[in-house]
């Protein structure tokens, strides 16, 4: 049974075909819940079945259109499902919990999506019925304009091959004179050129010469910075290469046409440890003076907006912080092997926890997070030499890498977007790659 025209999308160049493997029938129903189109004989059986008798089918014309799949920019693993209507911005699943969307309405994106769908089918199906109703006049004084055009125009290449055929003649008896002399000026040139050819084809060898050089001195080009065992160097948000030069007490820019600028300059502060945030792209800093140490946010600009050195009660909170990373919450977690802790703030400032290992030493060094809010840091006290993983609130959850893995020296470590995390070791020149997230 073929579909009606009233059955088919908008947009239909031939008919459906049901989605049922072999068969070949015409698609007459929608199944919403599958986004599976059938023919009338399976939509009897699909209903029938124990595992889809419960499902939405309707008619094709009725169906829910499927959401297109995105991926959430903040939790990649996650499609983007339900709309924020105080907001008014995509979700995924993850997103409804974090702070800025708690307590508002949300809606299923799906069903946004094909109530907007529908609406754009009837306004289209009303601009058709008014283009049918007016067309057909149209097409009538068109079809009479496009004759008395023809005939016009035949009239007038009439008259340009006539006239076409006089100056023909005077071009021939002009092409014959201007040949001549173009045979003779093609001699005399093509022997100036033929003496100078070899002079070019050494130029040109000398140049080749010279980019050479060029691009293999570019290739090898190294960047020497006062930074060591710490995490002075990190990528912003445009793609720049920014790190640290505590001798001077200067962040520097490398932009991505390989010029070096001075971004930041700290005063008195050497600046240790950097970390562009992946949340709103401020600039994060350790920085010492003297006995001080303290944590300083910048903006993209390089304007200074937060200080961070002591905590609720007035406490010291850092004596070296070696490196910094920001967790998925906005807390800046800091490594500070000087009081063998990982001190723990949240974007405000306020320190929520400082983390000291589980045994009578701890020596932490490189820091991390994961996209579920986890804390990686590397313990190098002699004995354990561990990478250790904690939740968002510093509790231990478990050792991830120890001696028996390969890890003799760790340094520093990060995770990448597939779950894999990279460890520099100490005096080796070699980063390991390790898959810990399945």
């Amino acid at each position: 049974m073929a579909m009606s025209k009233e059955e088919l999308p908008i947009t239909a160049q031939h008919y459906l075909v049901c989605d049922t493997k072999d068969c070949e029938k015409n698609c007459q129903f929608y199944c919403n819940f599958c986004h599976r189109q059938l023919c009338e004989q399976c939509r009897g059986e699909h209903q029938k079945s124990t595992h889809t008798n419960n499902h939405e089918v309707v008619a094709y014309k009725q169906r829910k259109l499927q959401l297109p799949v995105e991926k959430c920019n903040l939790h990649p693993s996650r499609n983007i499902d339900i709309l924020c209507k105080e907001c008014n911005v995509p979700l995924c699943a993850k997103c409804v919990f974090m702070k800025e969307h708690a307590g508002h309405q949300l809606e299923d994106l799906e069903e946004k999506y094909a109530e907007k769908i529908a609406f754009c089918r009837s306004e289209i199906s009303k601009i058709q019925e008014h283009f049918l109703s007016t067309s057909e006049g149209l097409r009538k004084e068109i079809k009479e304009d496009v004759m008395g055009i023809k005939k016009t125009m035949d009239d007038i290449r009439v008259s340009i091959k006539a006239e076409a055929q006089s100056l023909k003649e005077l071009v021939d008896m002009e092409k014959s004179d201007k040949l001549e002399q173009a045979n003779k000026m093609e001699e005399t040139l093509l022997k100036t050129l033929n003496s100078q050819e070899k002079t070019y084809e050494d130029y040109t060898e000398y140049l080749e010469k010279l980019l050479k050089e060029f691009h293999s001195y570019e290739s090898l080009r190294k960047i020497q910075t006062s930074g060591e065992n710490e995490g002075y160097h990190t990528v912003t948000q445009d793609g720049e290469l920014i790190f640290t030069d505590k001798e001077n007490k200067v962040i520097n820019r490398i932009k991505q046409e390989n010029t070096i600028t001075e971004f930041i300059k700290t005063g008195e502060w050497k600046p240790i440890s950097i970390q562009s945030s992946h949340i709103n792209g401020d600039i994060l800093l350790g920085m010492k003076r003297e006995k001080e140490a303290k944590v300083t946010r910048y903006n993209k600009i390089g304007e200074e907006i937060q200080n961070i050195q002591r905590g609720n009660i007035g406490q010291e909170l850092y004596r070296y912080p070696r490196y910094i990373t920001e967790n998925i919450n906005g807390d800046i977690c800091t490594s500070d092997n000087n009081k063998r802790a990982v001190v723990v703030v949240n974007k405000s400032g306020q320190h929520r926890f400082s983390y000291t290992g589980q045994g009578s030493s701890f020596i932490p060094f490189g820091i991390c997070t994961d996209l579920f809010g986890h804390i990686i840091v590397c313990d190098i006290i002699f004995k354990n030499k561990t990478i250790d993983i904690l939740d968002q609130d510093g509790r231990l959850l478990s050792t991830l890498l120890a001696p028996q893995h390969g890890i003799h020296r760790p340094r520093i470590v990060c995770v990448d977007d597939e779950n894999n995390i990279h460890v520099g070791q100490w005096n080796t020149n070699t980063v390991k790659v390790y898959k810990y997230l399945q």
